[in-house]
């Protein structure tokens, strides 16, 4: 008795299609199931499973653009917390580092996106962004110890300042030699300076 054969084409084939048919891929699915079953036959798994797996094997791994921004902020981070530290021994310059770096935070933080990459930022990292802004421009230890902060605030005030701050009493003789030396410093800074 002749019966009639027909052939339709699928509008999807999925996987267990092709792996399921006589083909190479089925061939060589099944294959691996069994070598697999043979070498591992503690590990209980179905062909189903297995042929999946396999399938999906040498997916690859995916980045997102926020991934991306993340690791670039971490970098920037490091970078600055890396400055800082190596300028500890020129407390001027890392503390202009701090200062600029806790600027960045704030900026951050108040702007509520990170201004180097334009992330979201949520409200967690806001908050922690902001505090650990301020606290860059808080120099622990640098002011109480630092004896160039102490120079530095001297040298901005005149003799009679630096007579009062300093308690000592300076005769006329070493006020007038003084009040000269300031007078010819000064012509000096106007002459470099203009």
């Amino acid at each position: 008795m002749y019966v009639p054969e027909f052939t339709t084409t699928k509008k999807e084939i999925t996987l267990e299609d092709i792996m399921a048919g006589n083909n190479y891929y089925g061939d060589l699915m099944r294959k691996n199931y069994t070598k697999f079953q043979t070498e591992n036959p503690d590990v209980e798994i179905d062909y189903h499973d297995f042929a999946e797996g396999l399938a999906n094997i040498g997916a690859f791994e995916y980045t997102s653009i926020e991934d991306g921004q993340v690791r670039l902020e971490r970098f920037v981070d490091l970078a600055a917390l890396a400055l800082v530290i190596l300028t500890v021994p020129f407390p001027p310059l890392s503390l202009s580092i701090g200062a600029l770096y806790g600027s960045y935070e704030i900026a951050s933080a108040v702007k509520g996106s990170n201004v180097l990459t334009g992330r979201k930022l949520e409200e967690s990292e806001r908050w922690e962004d902001g505090i650990f802004g301020a606290m860059a421009f808080i120099p622990f230890g640098y002011i109480s110890k630092a004896k160039w902060f102490k120079n530095l605030a001297k040298a901005g005030q005149s003799t009679r300042g630096a007579e009062k701050a300093s308690g000592v009493v300076l005769s006329e003789l070493d006020k007038k030699l003084i009040a000269k030396l300031e007078k010819g410093w000064r012509k000096n800074i106007k002459r470099r300076c203009y």
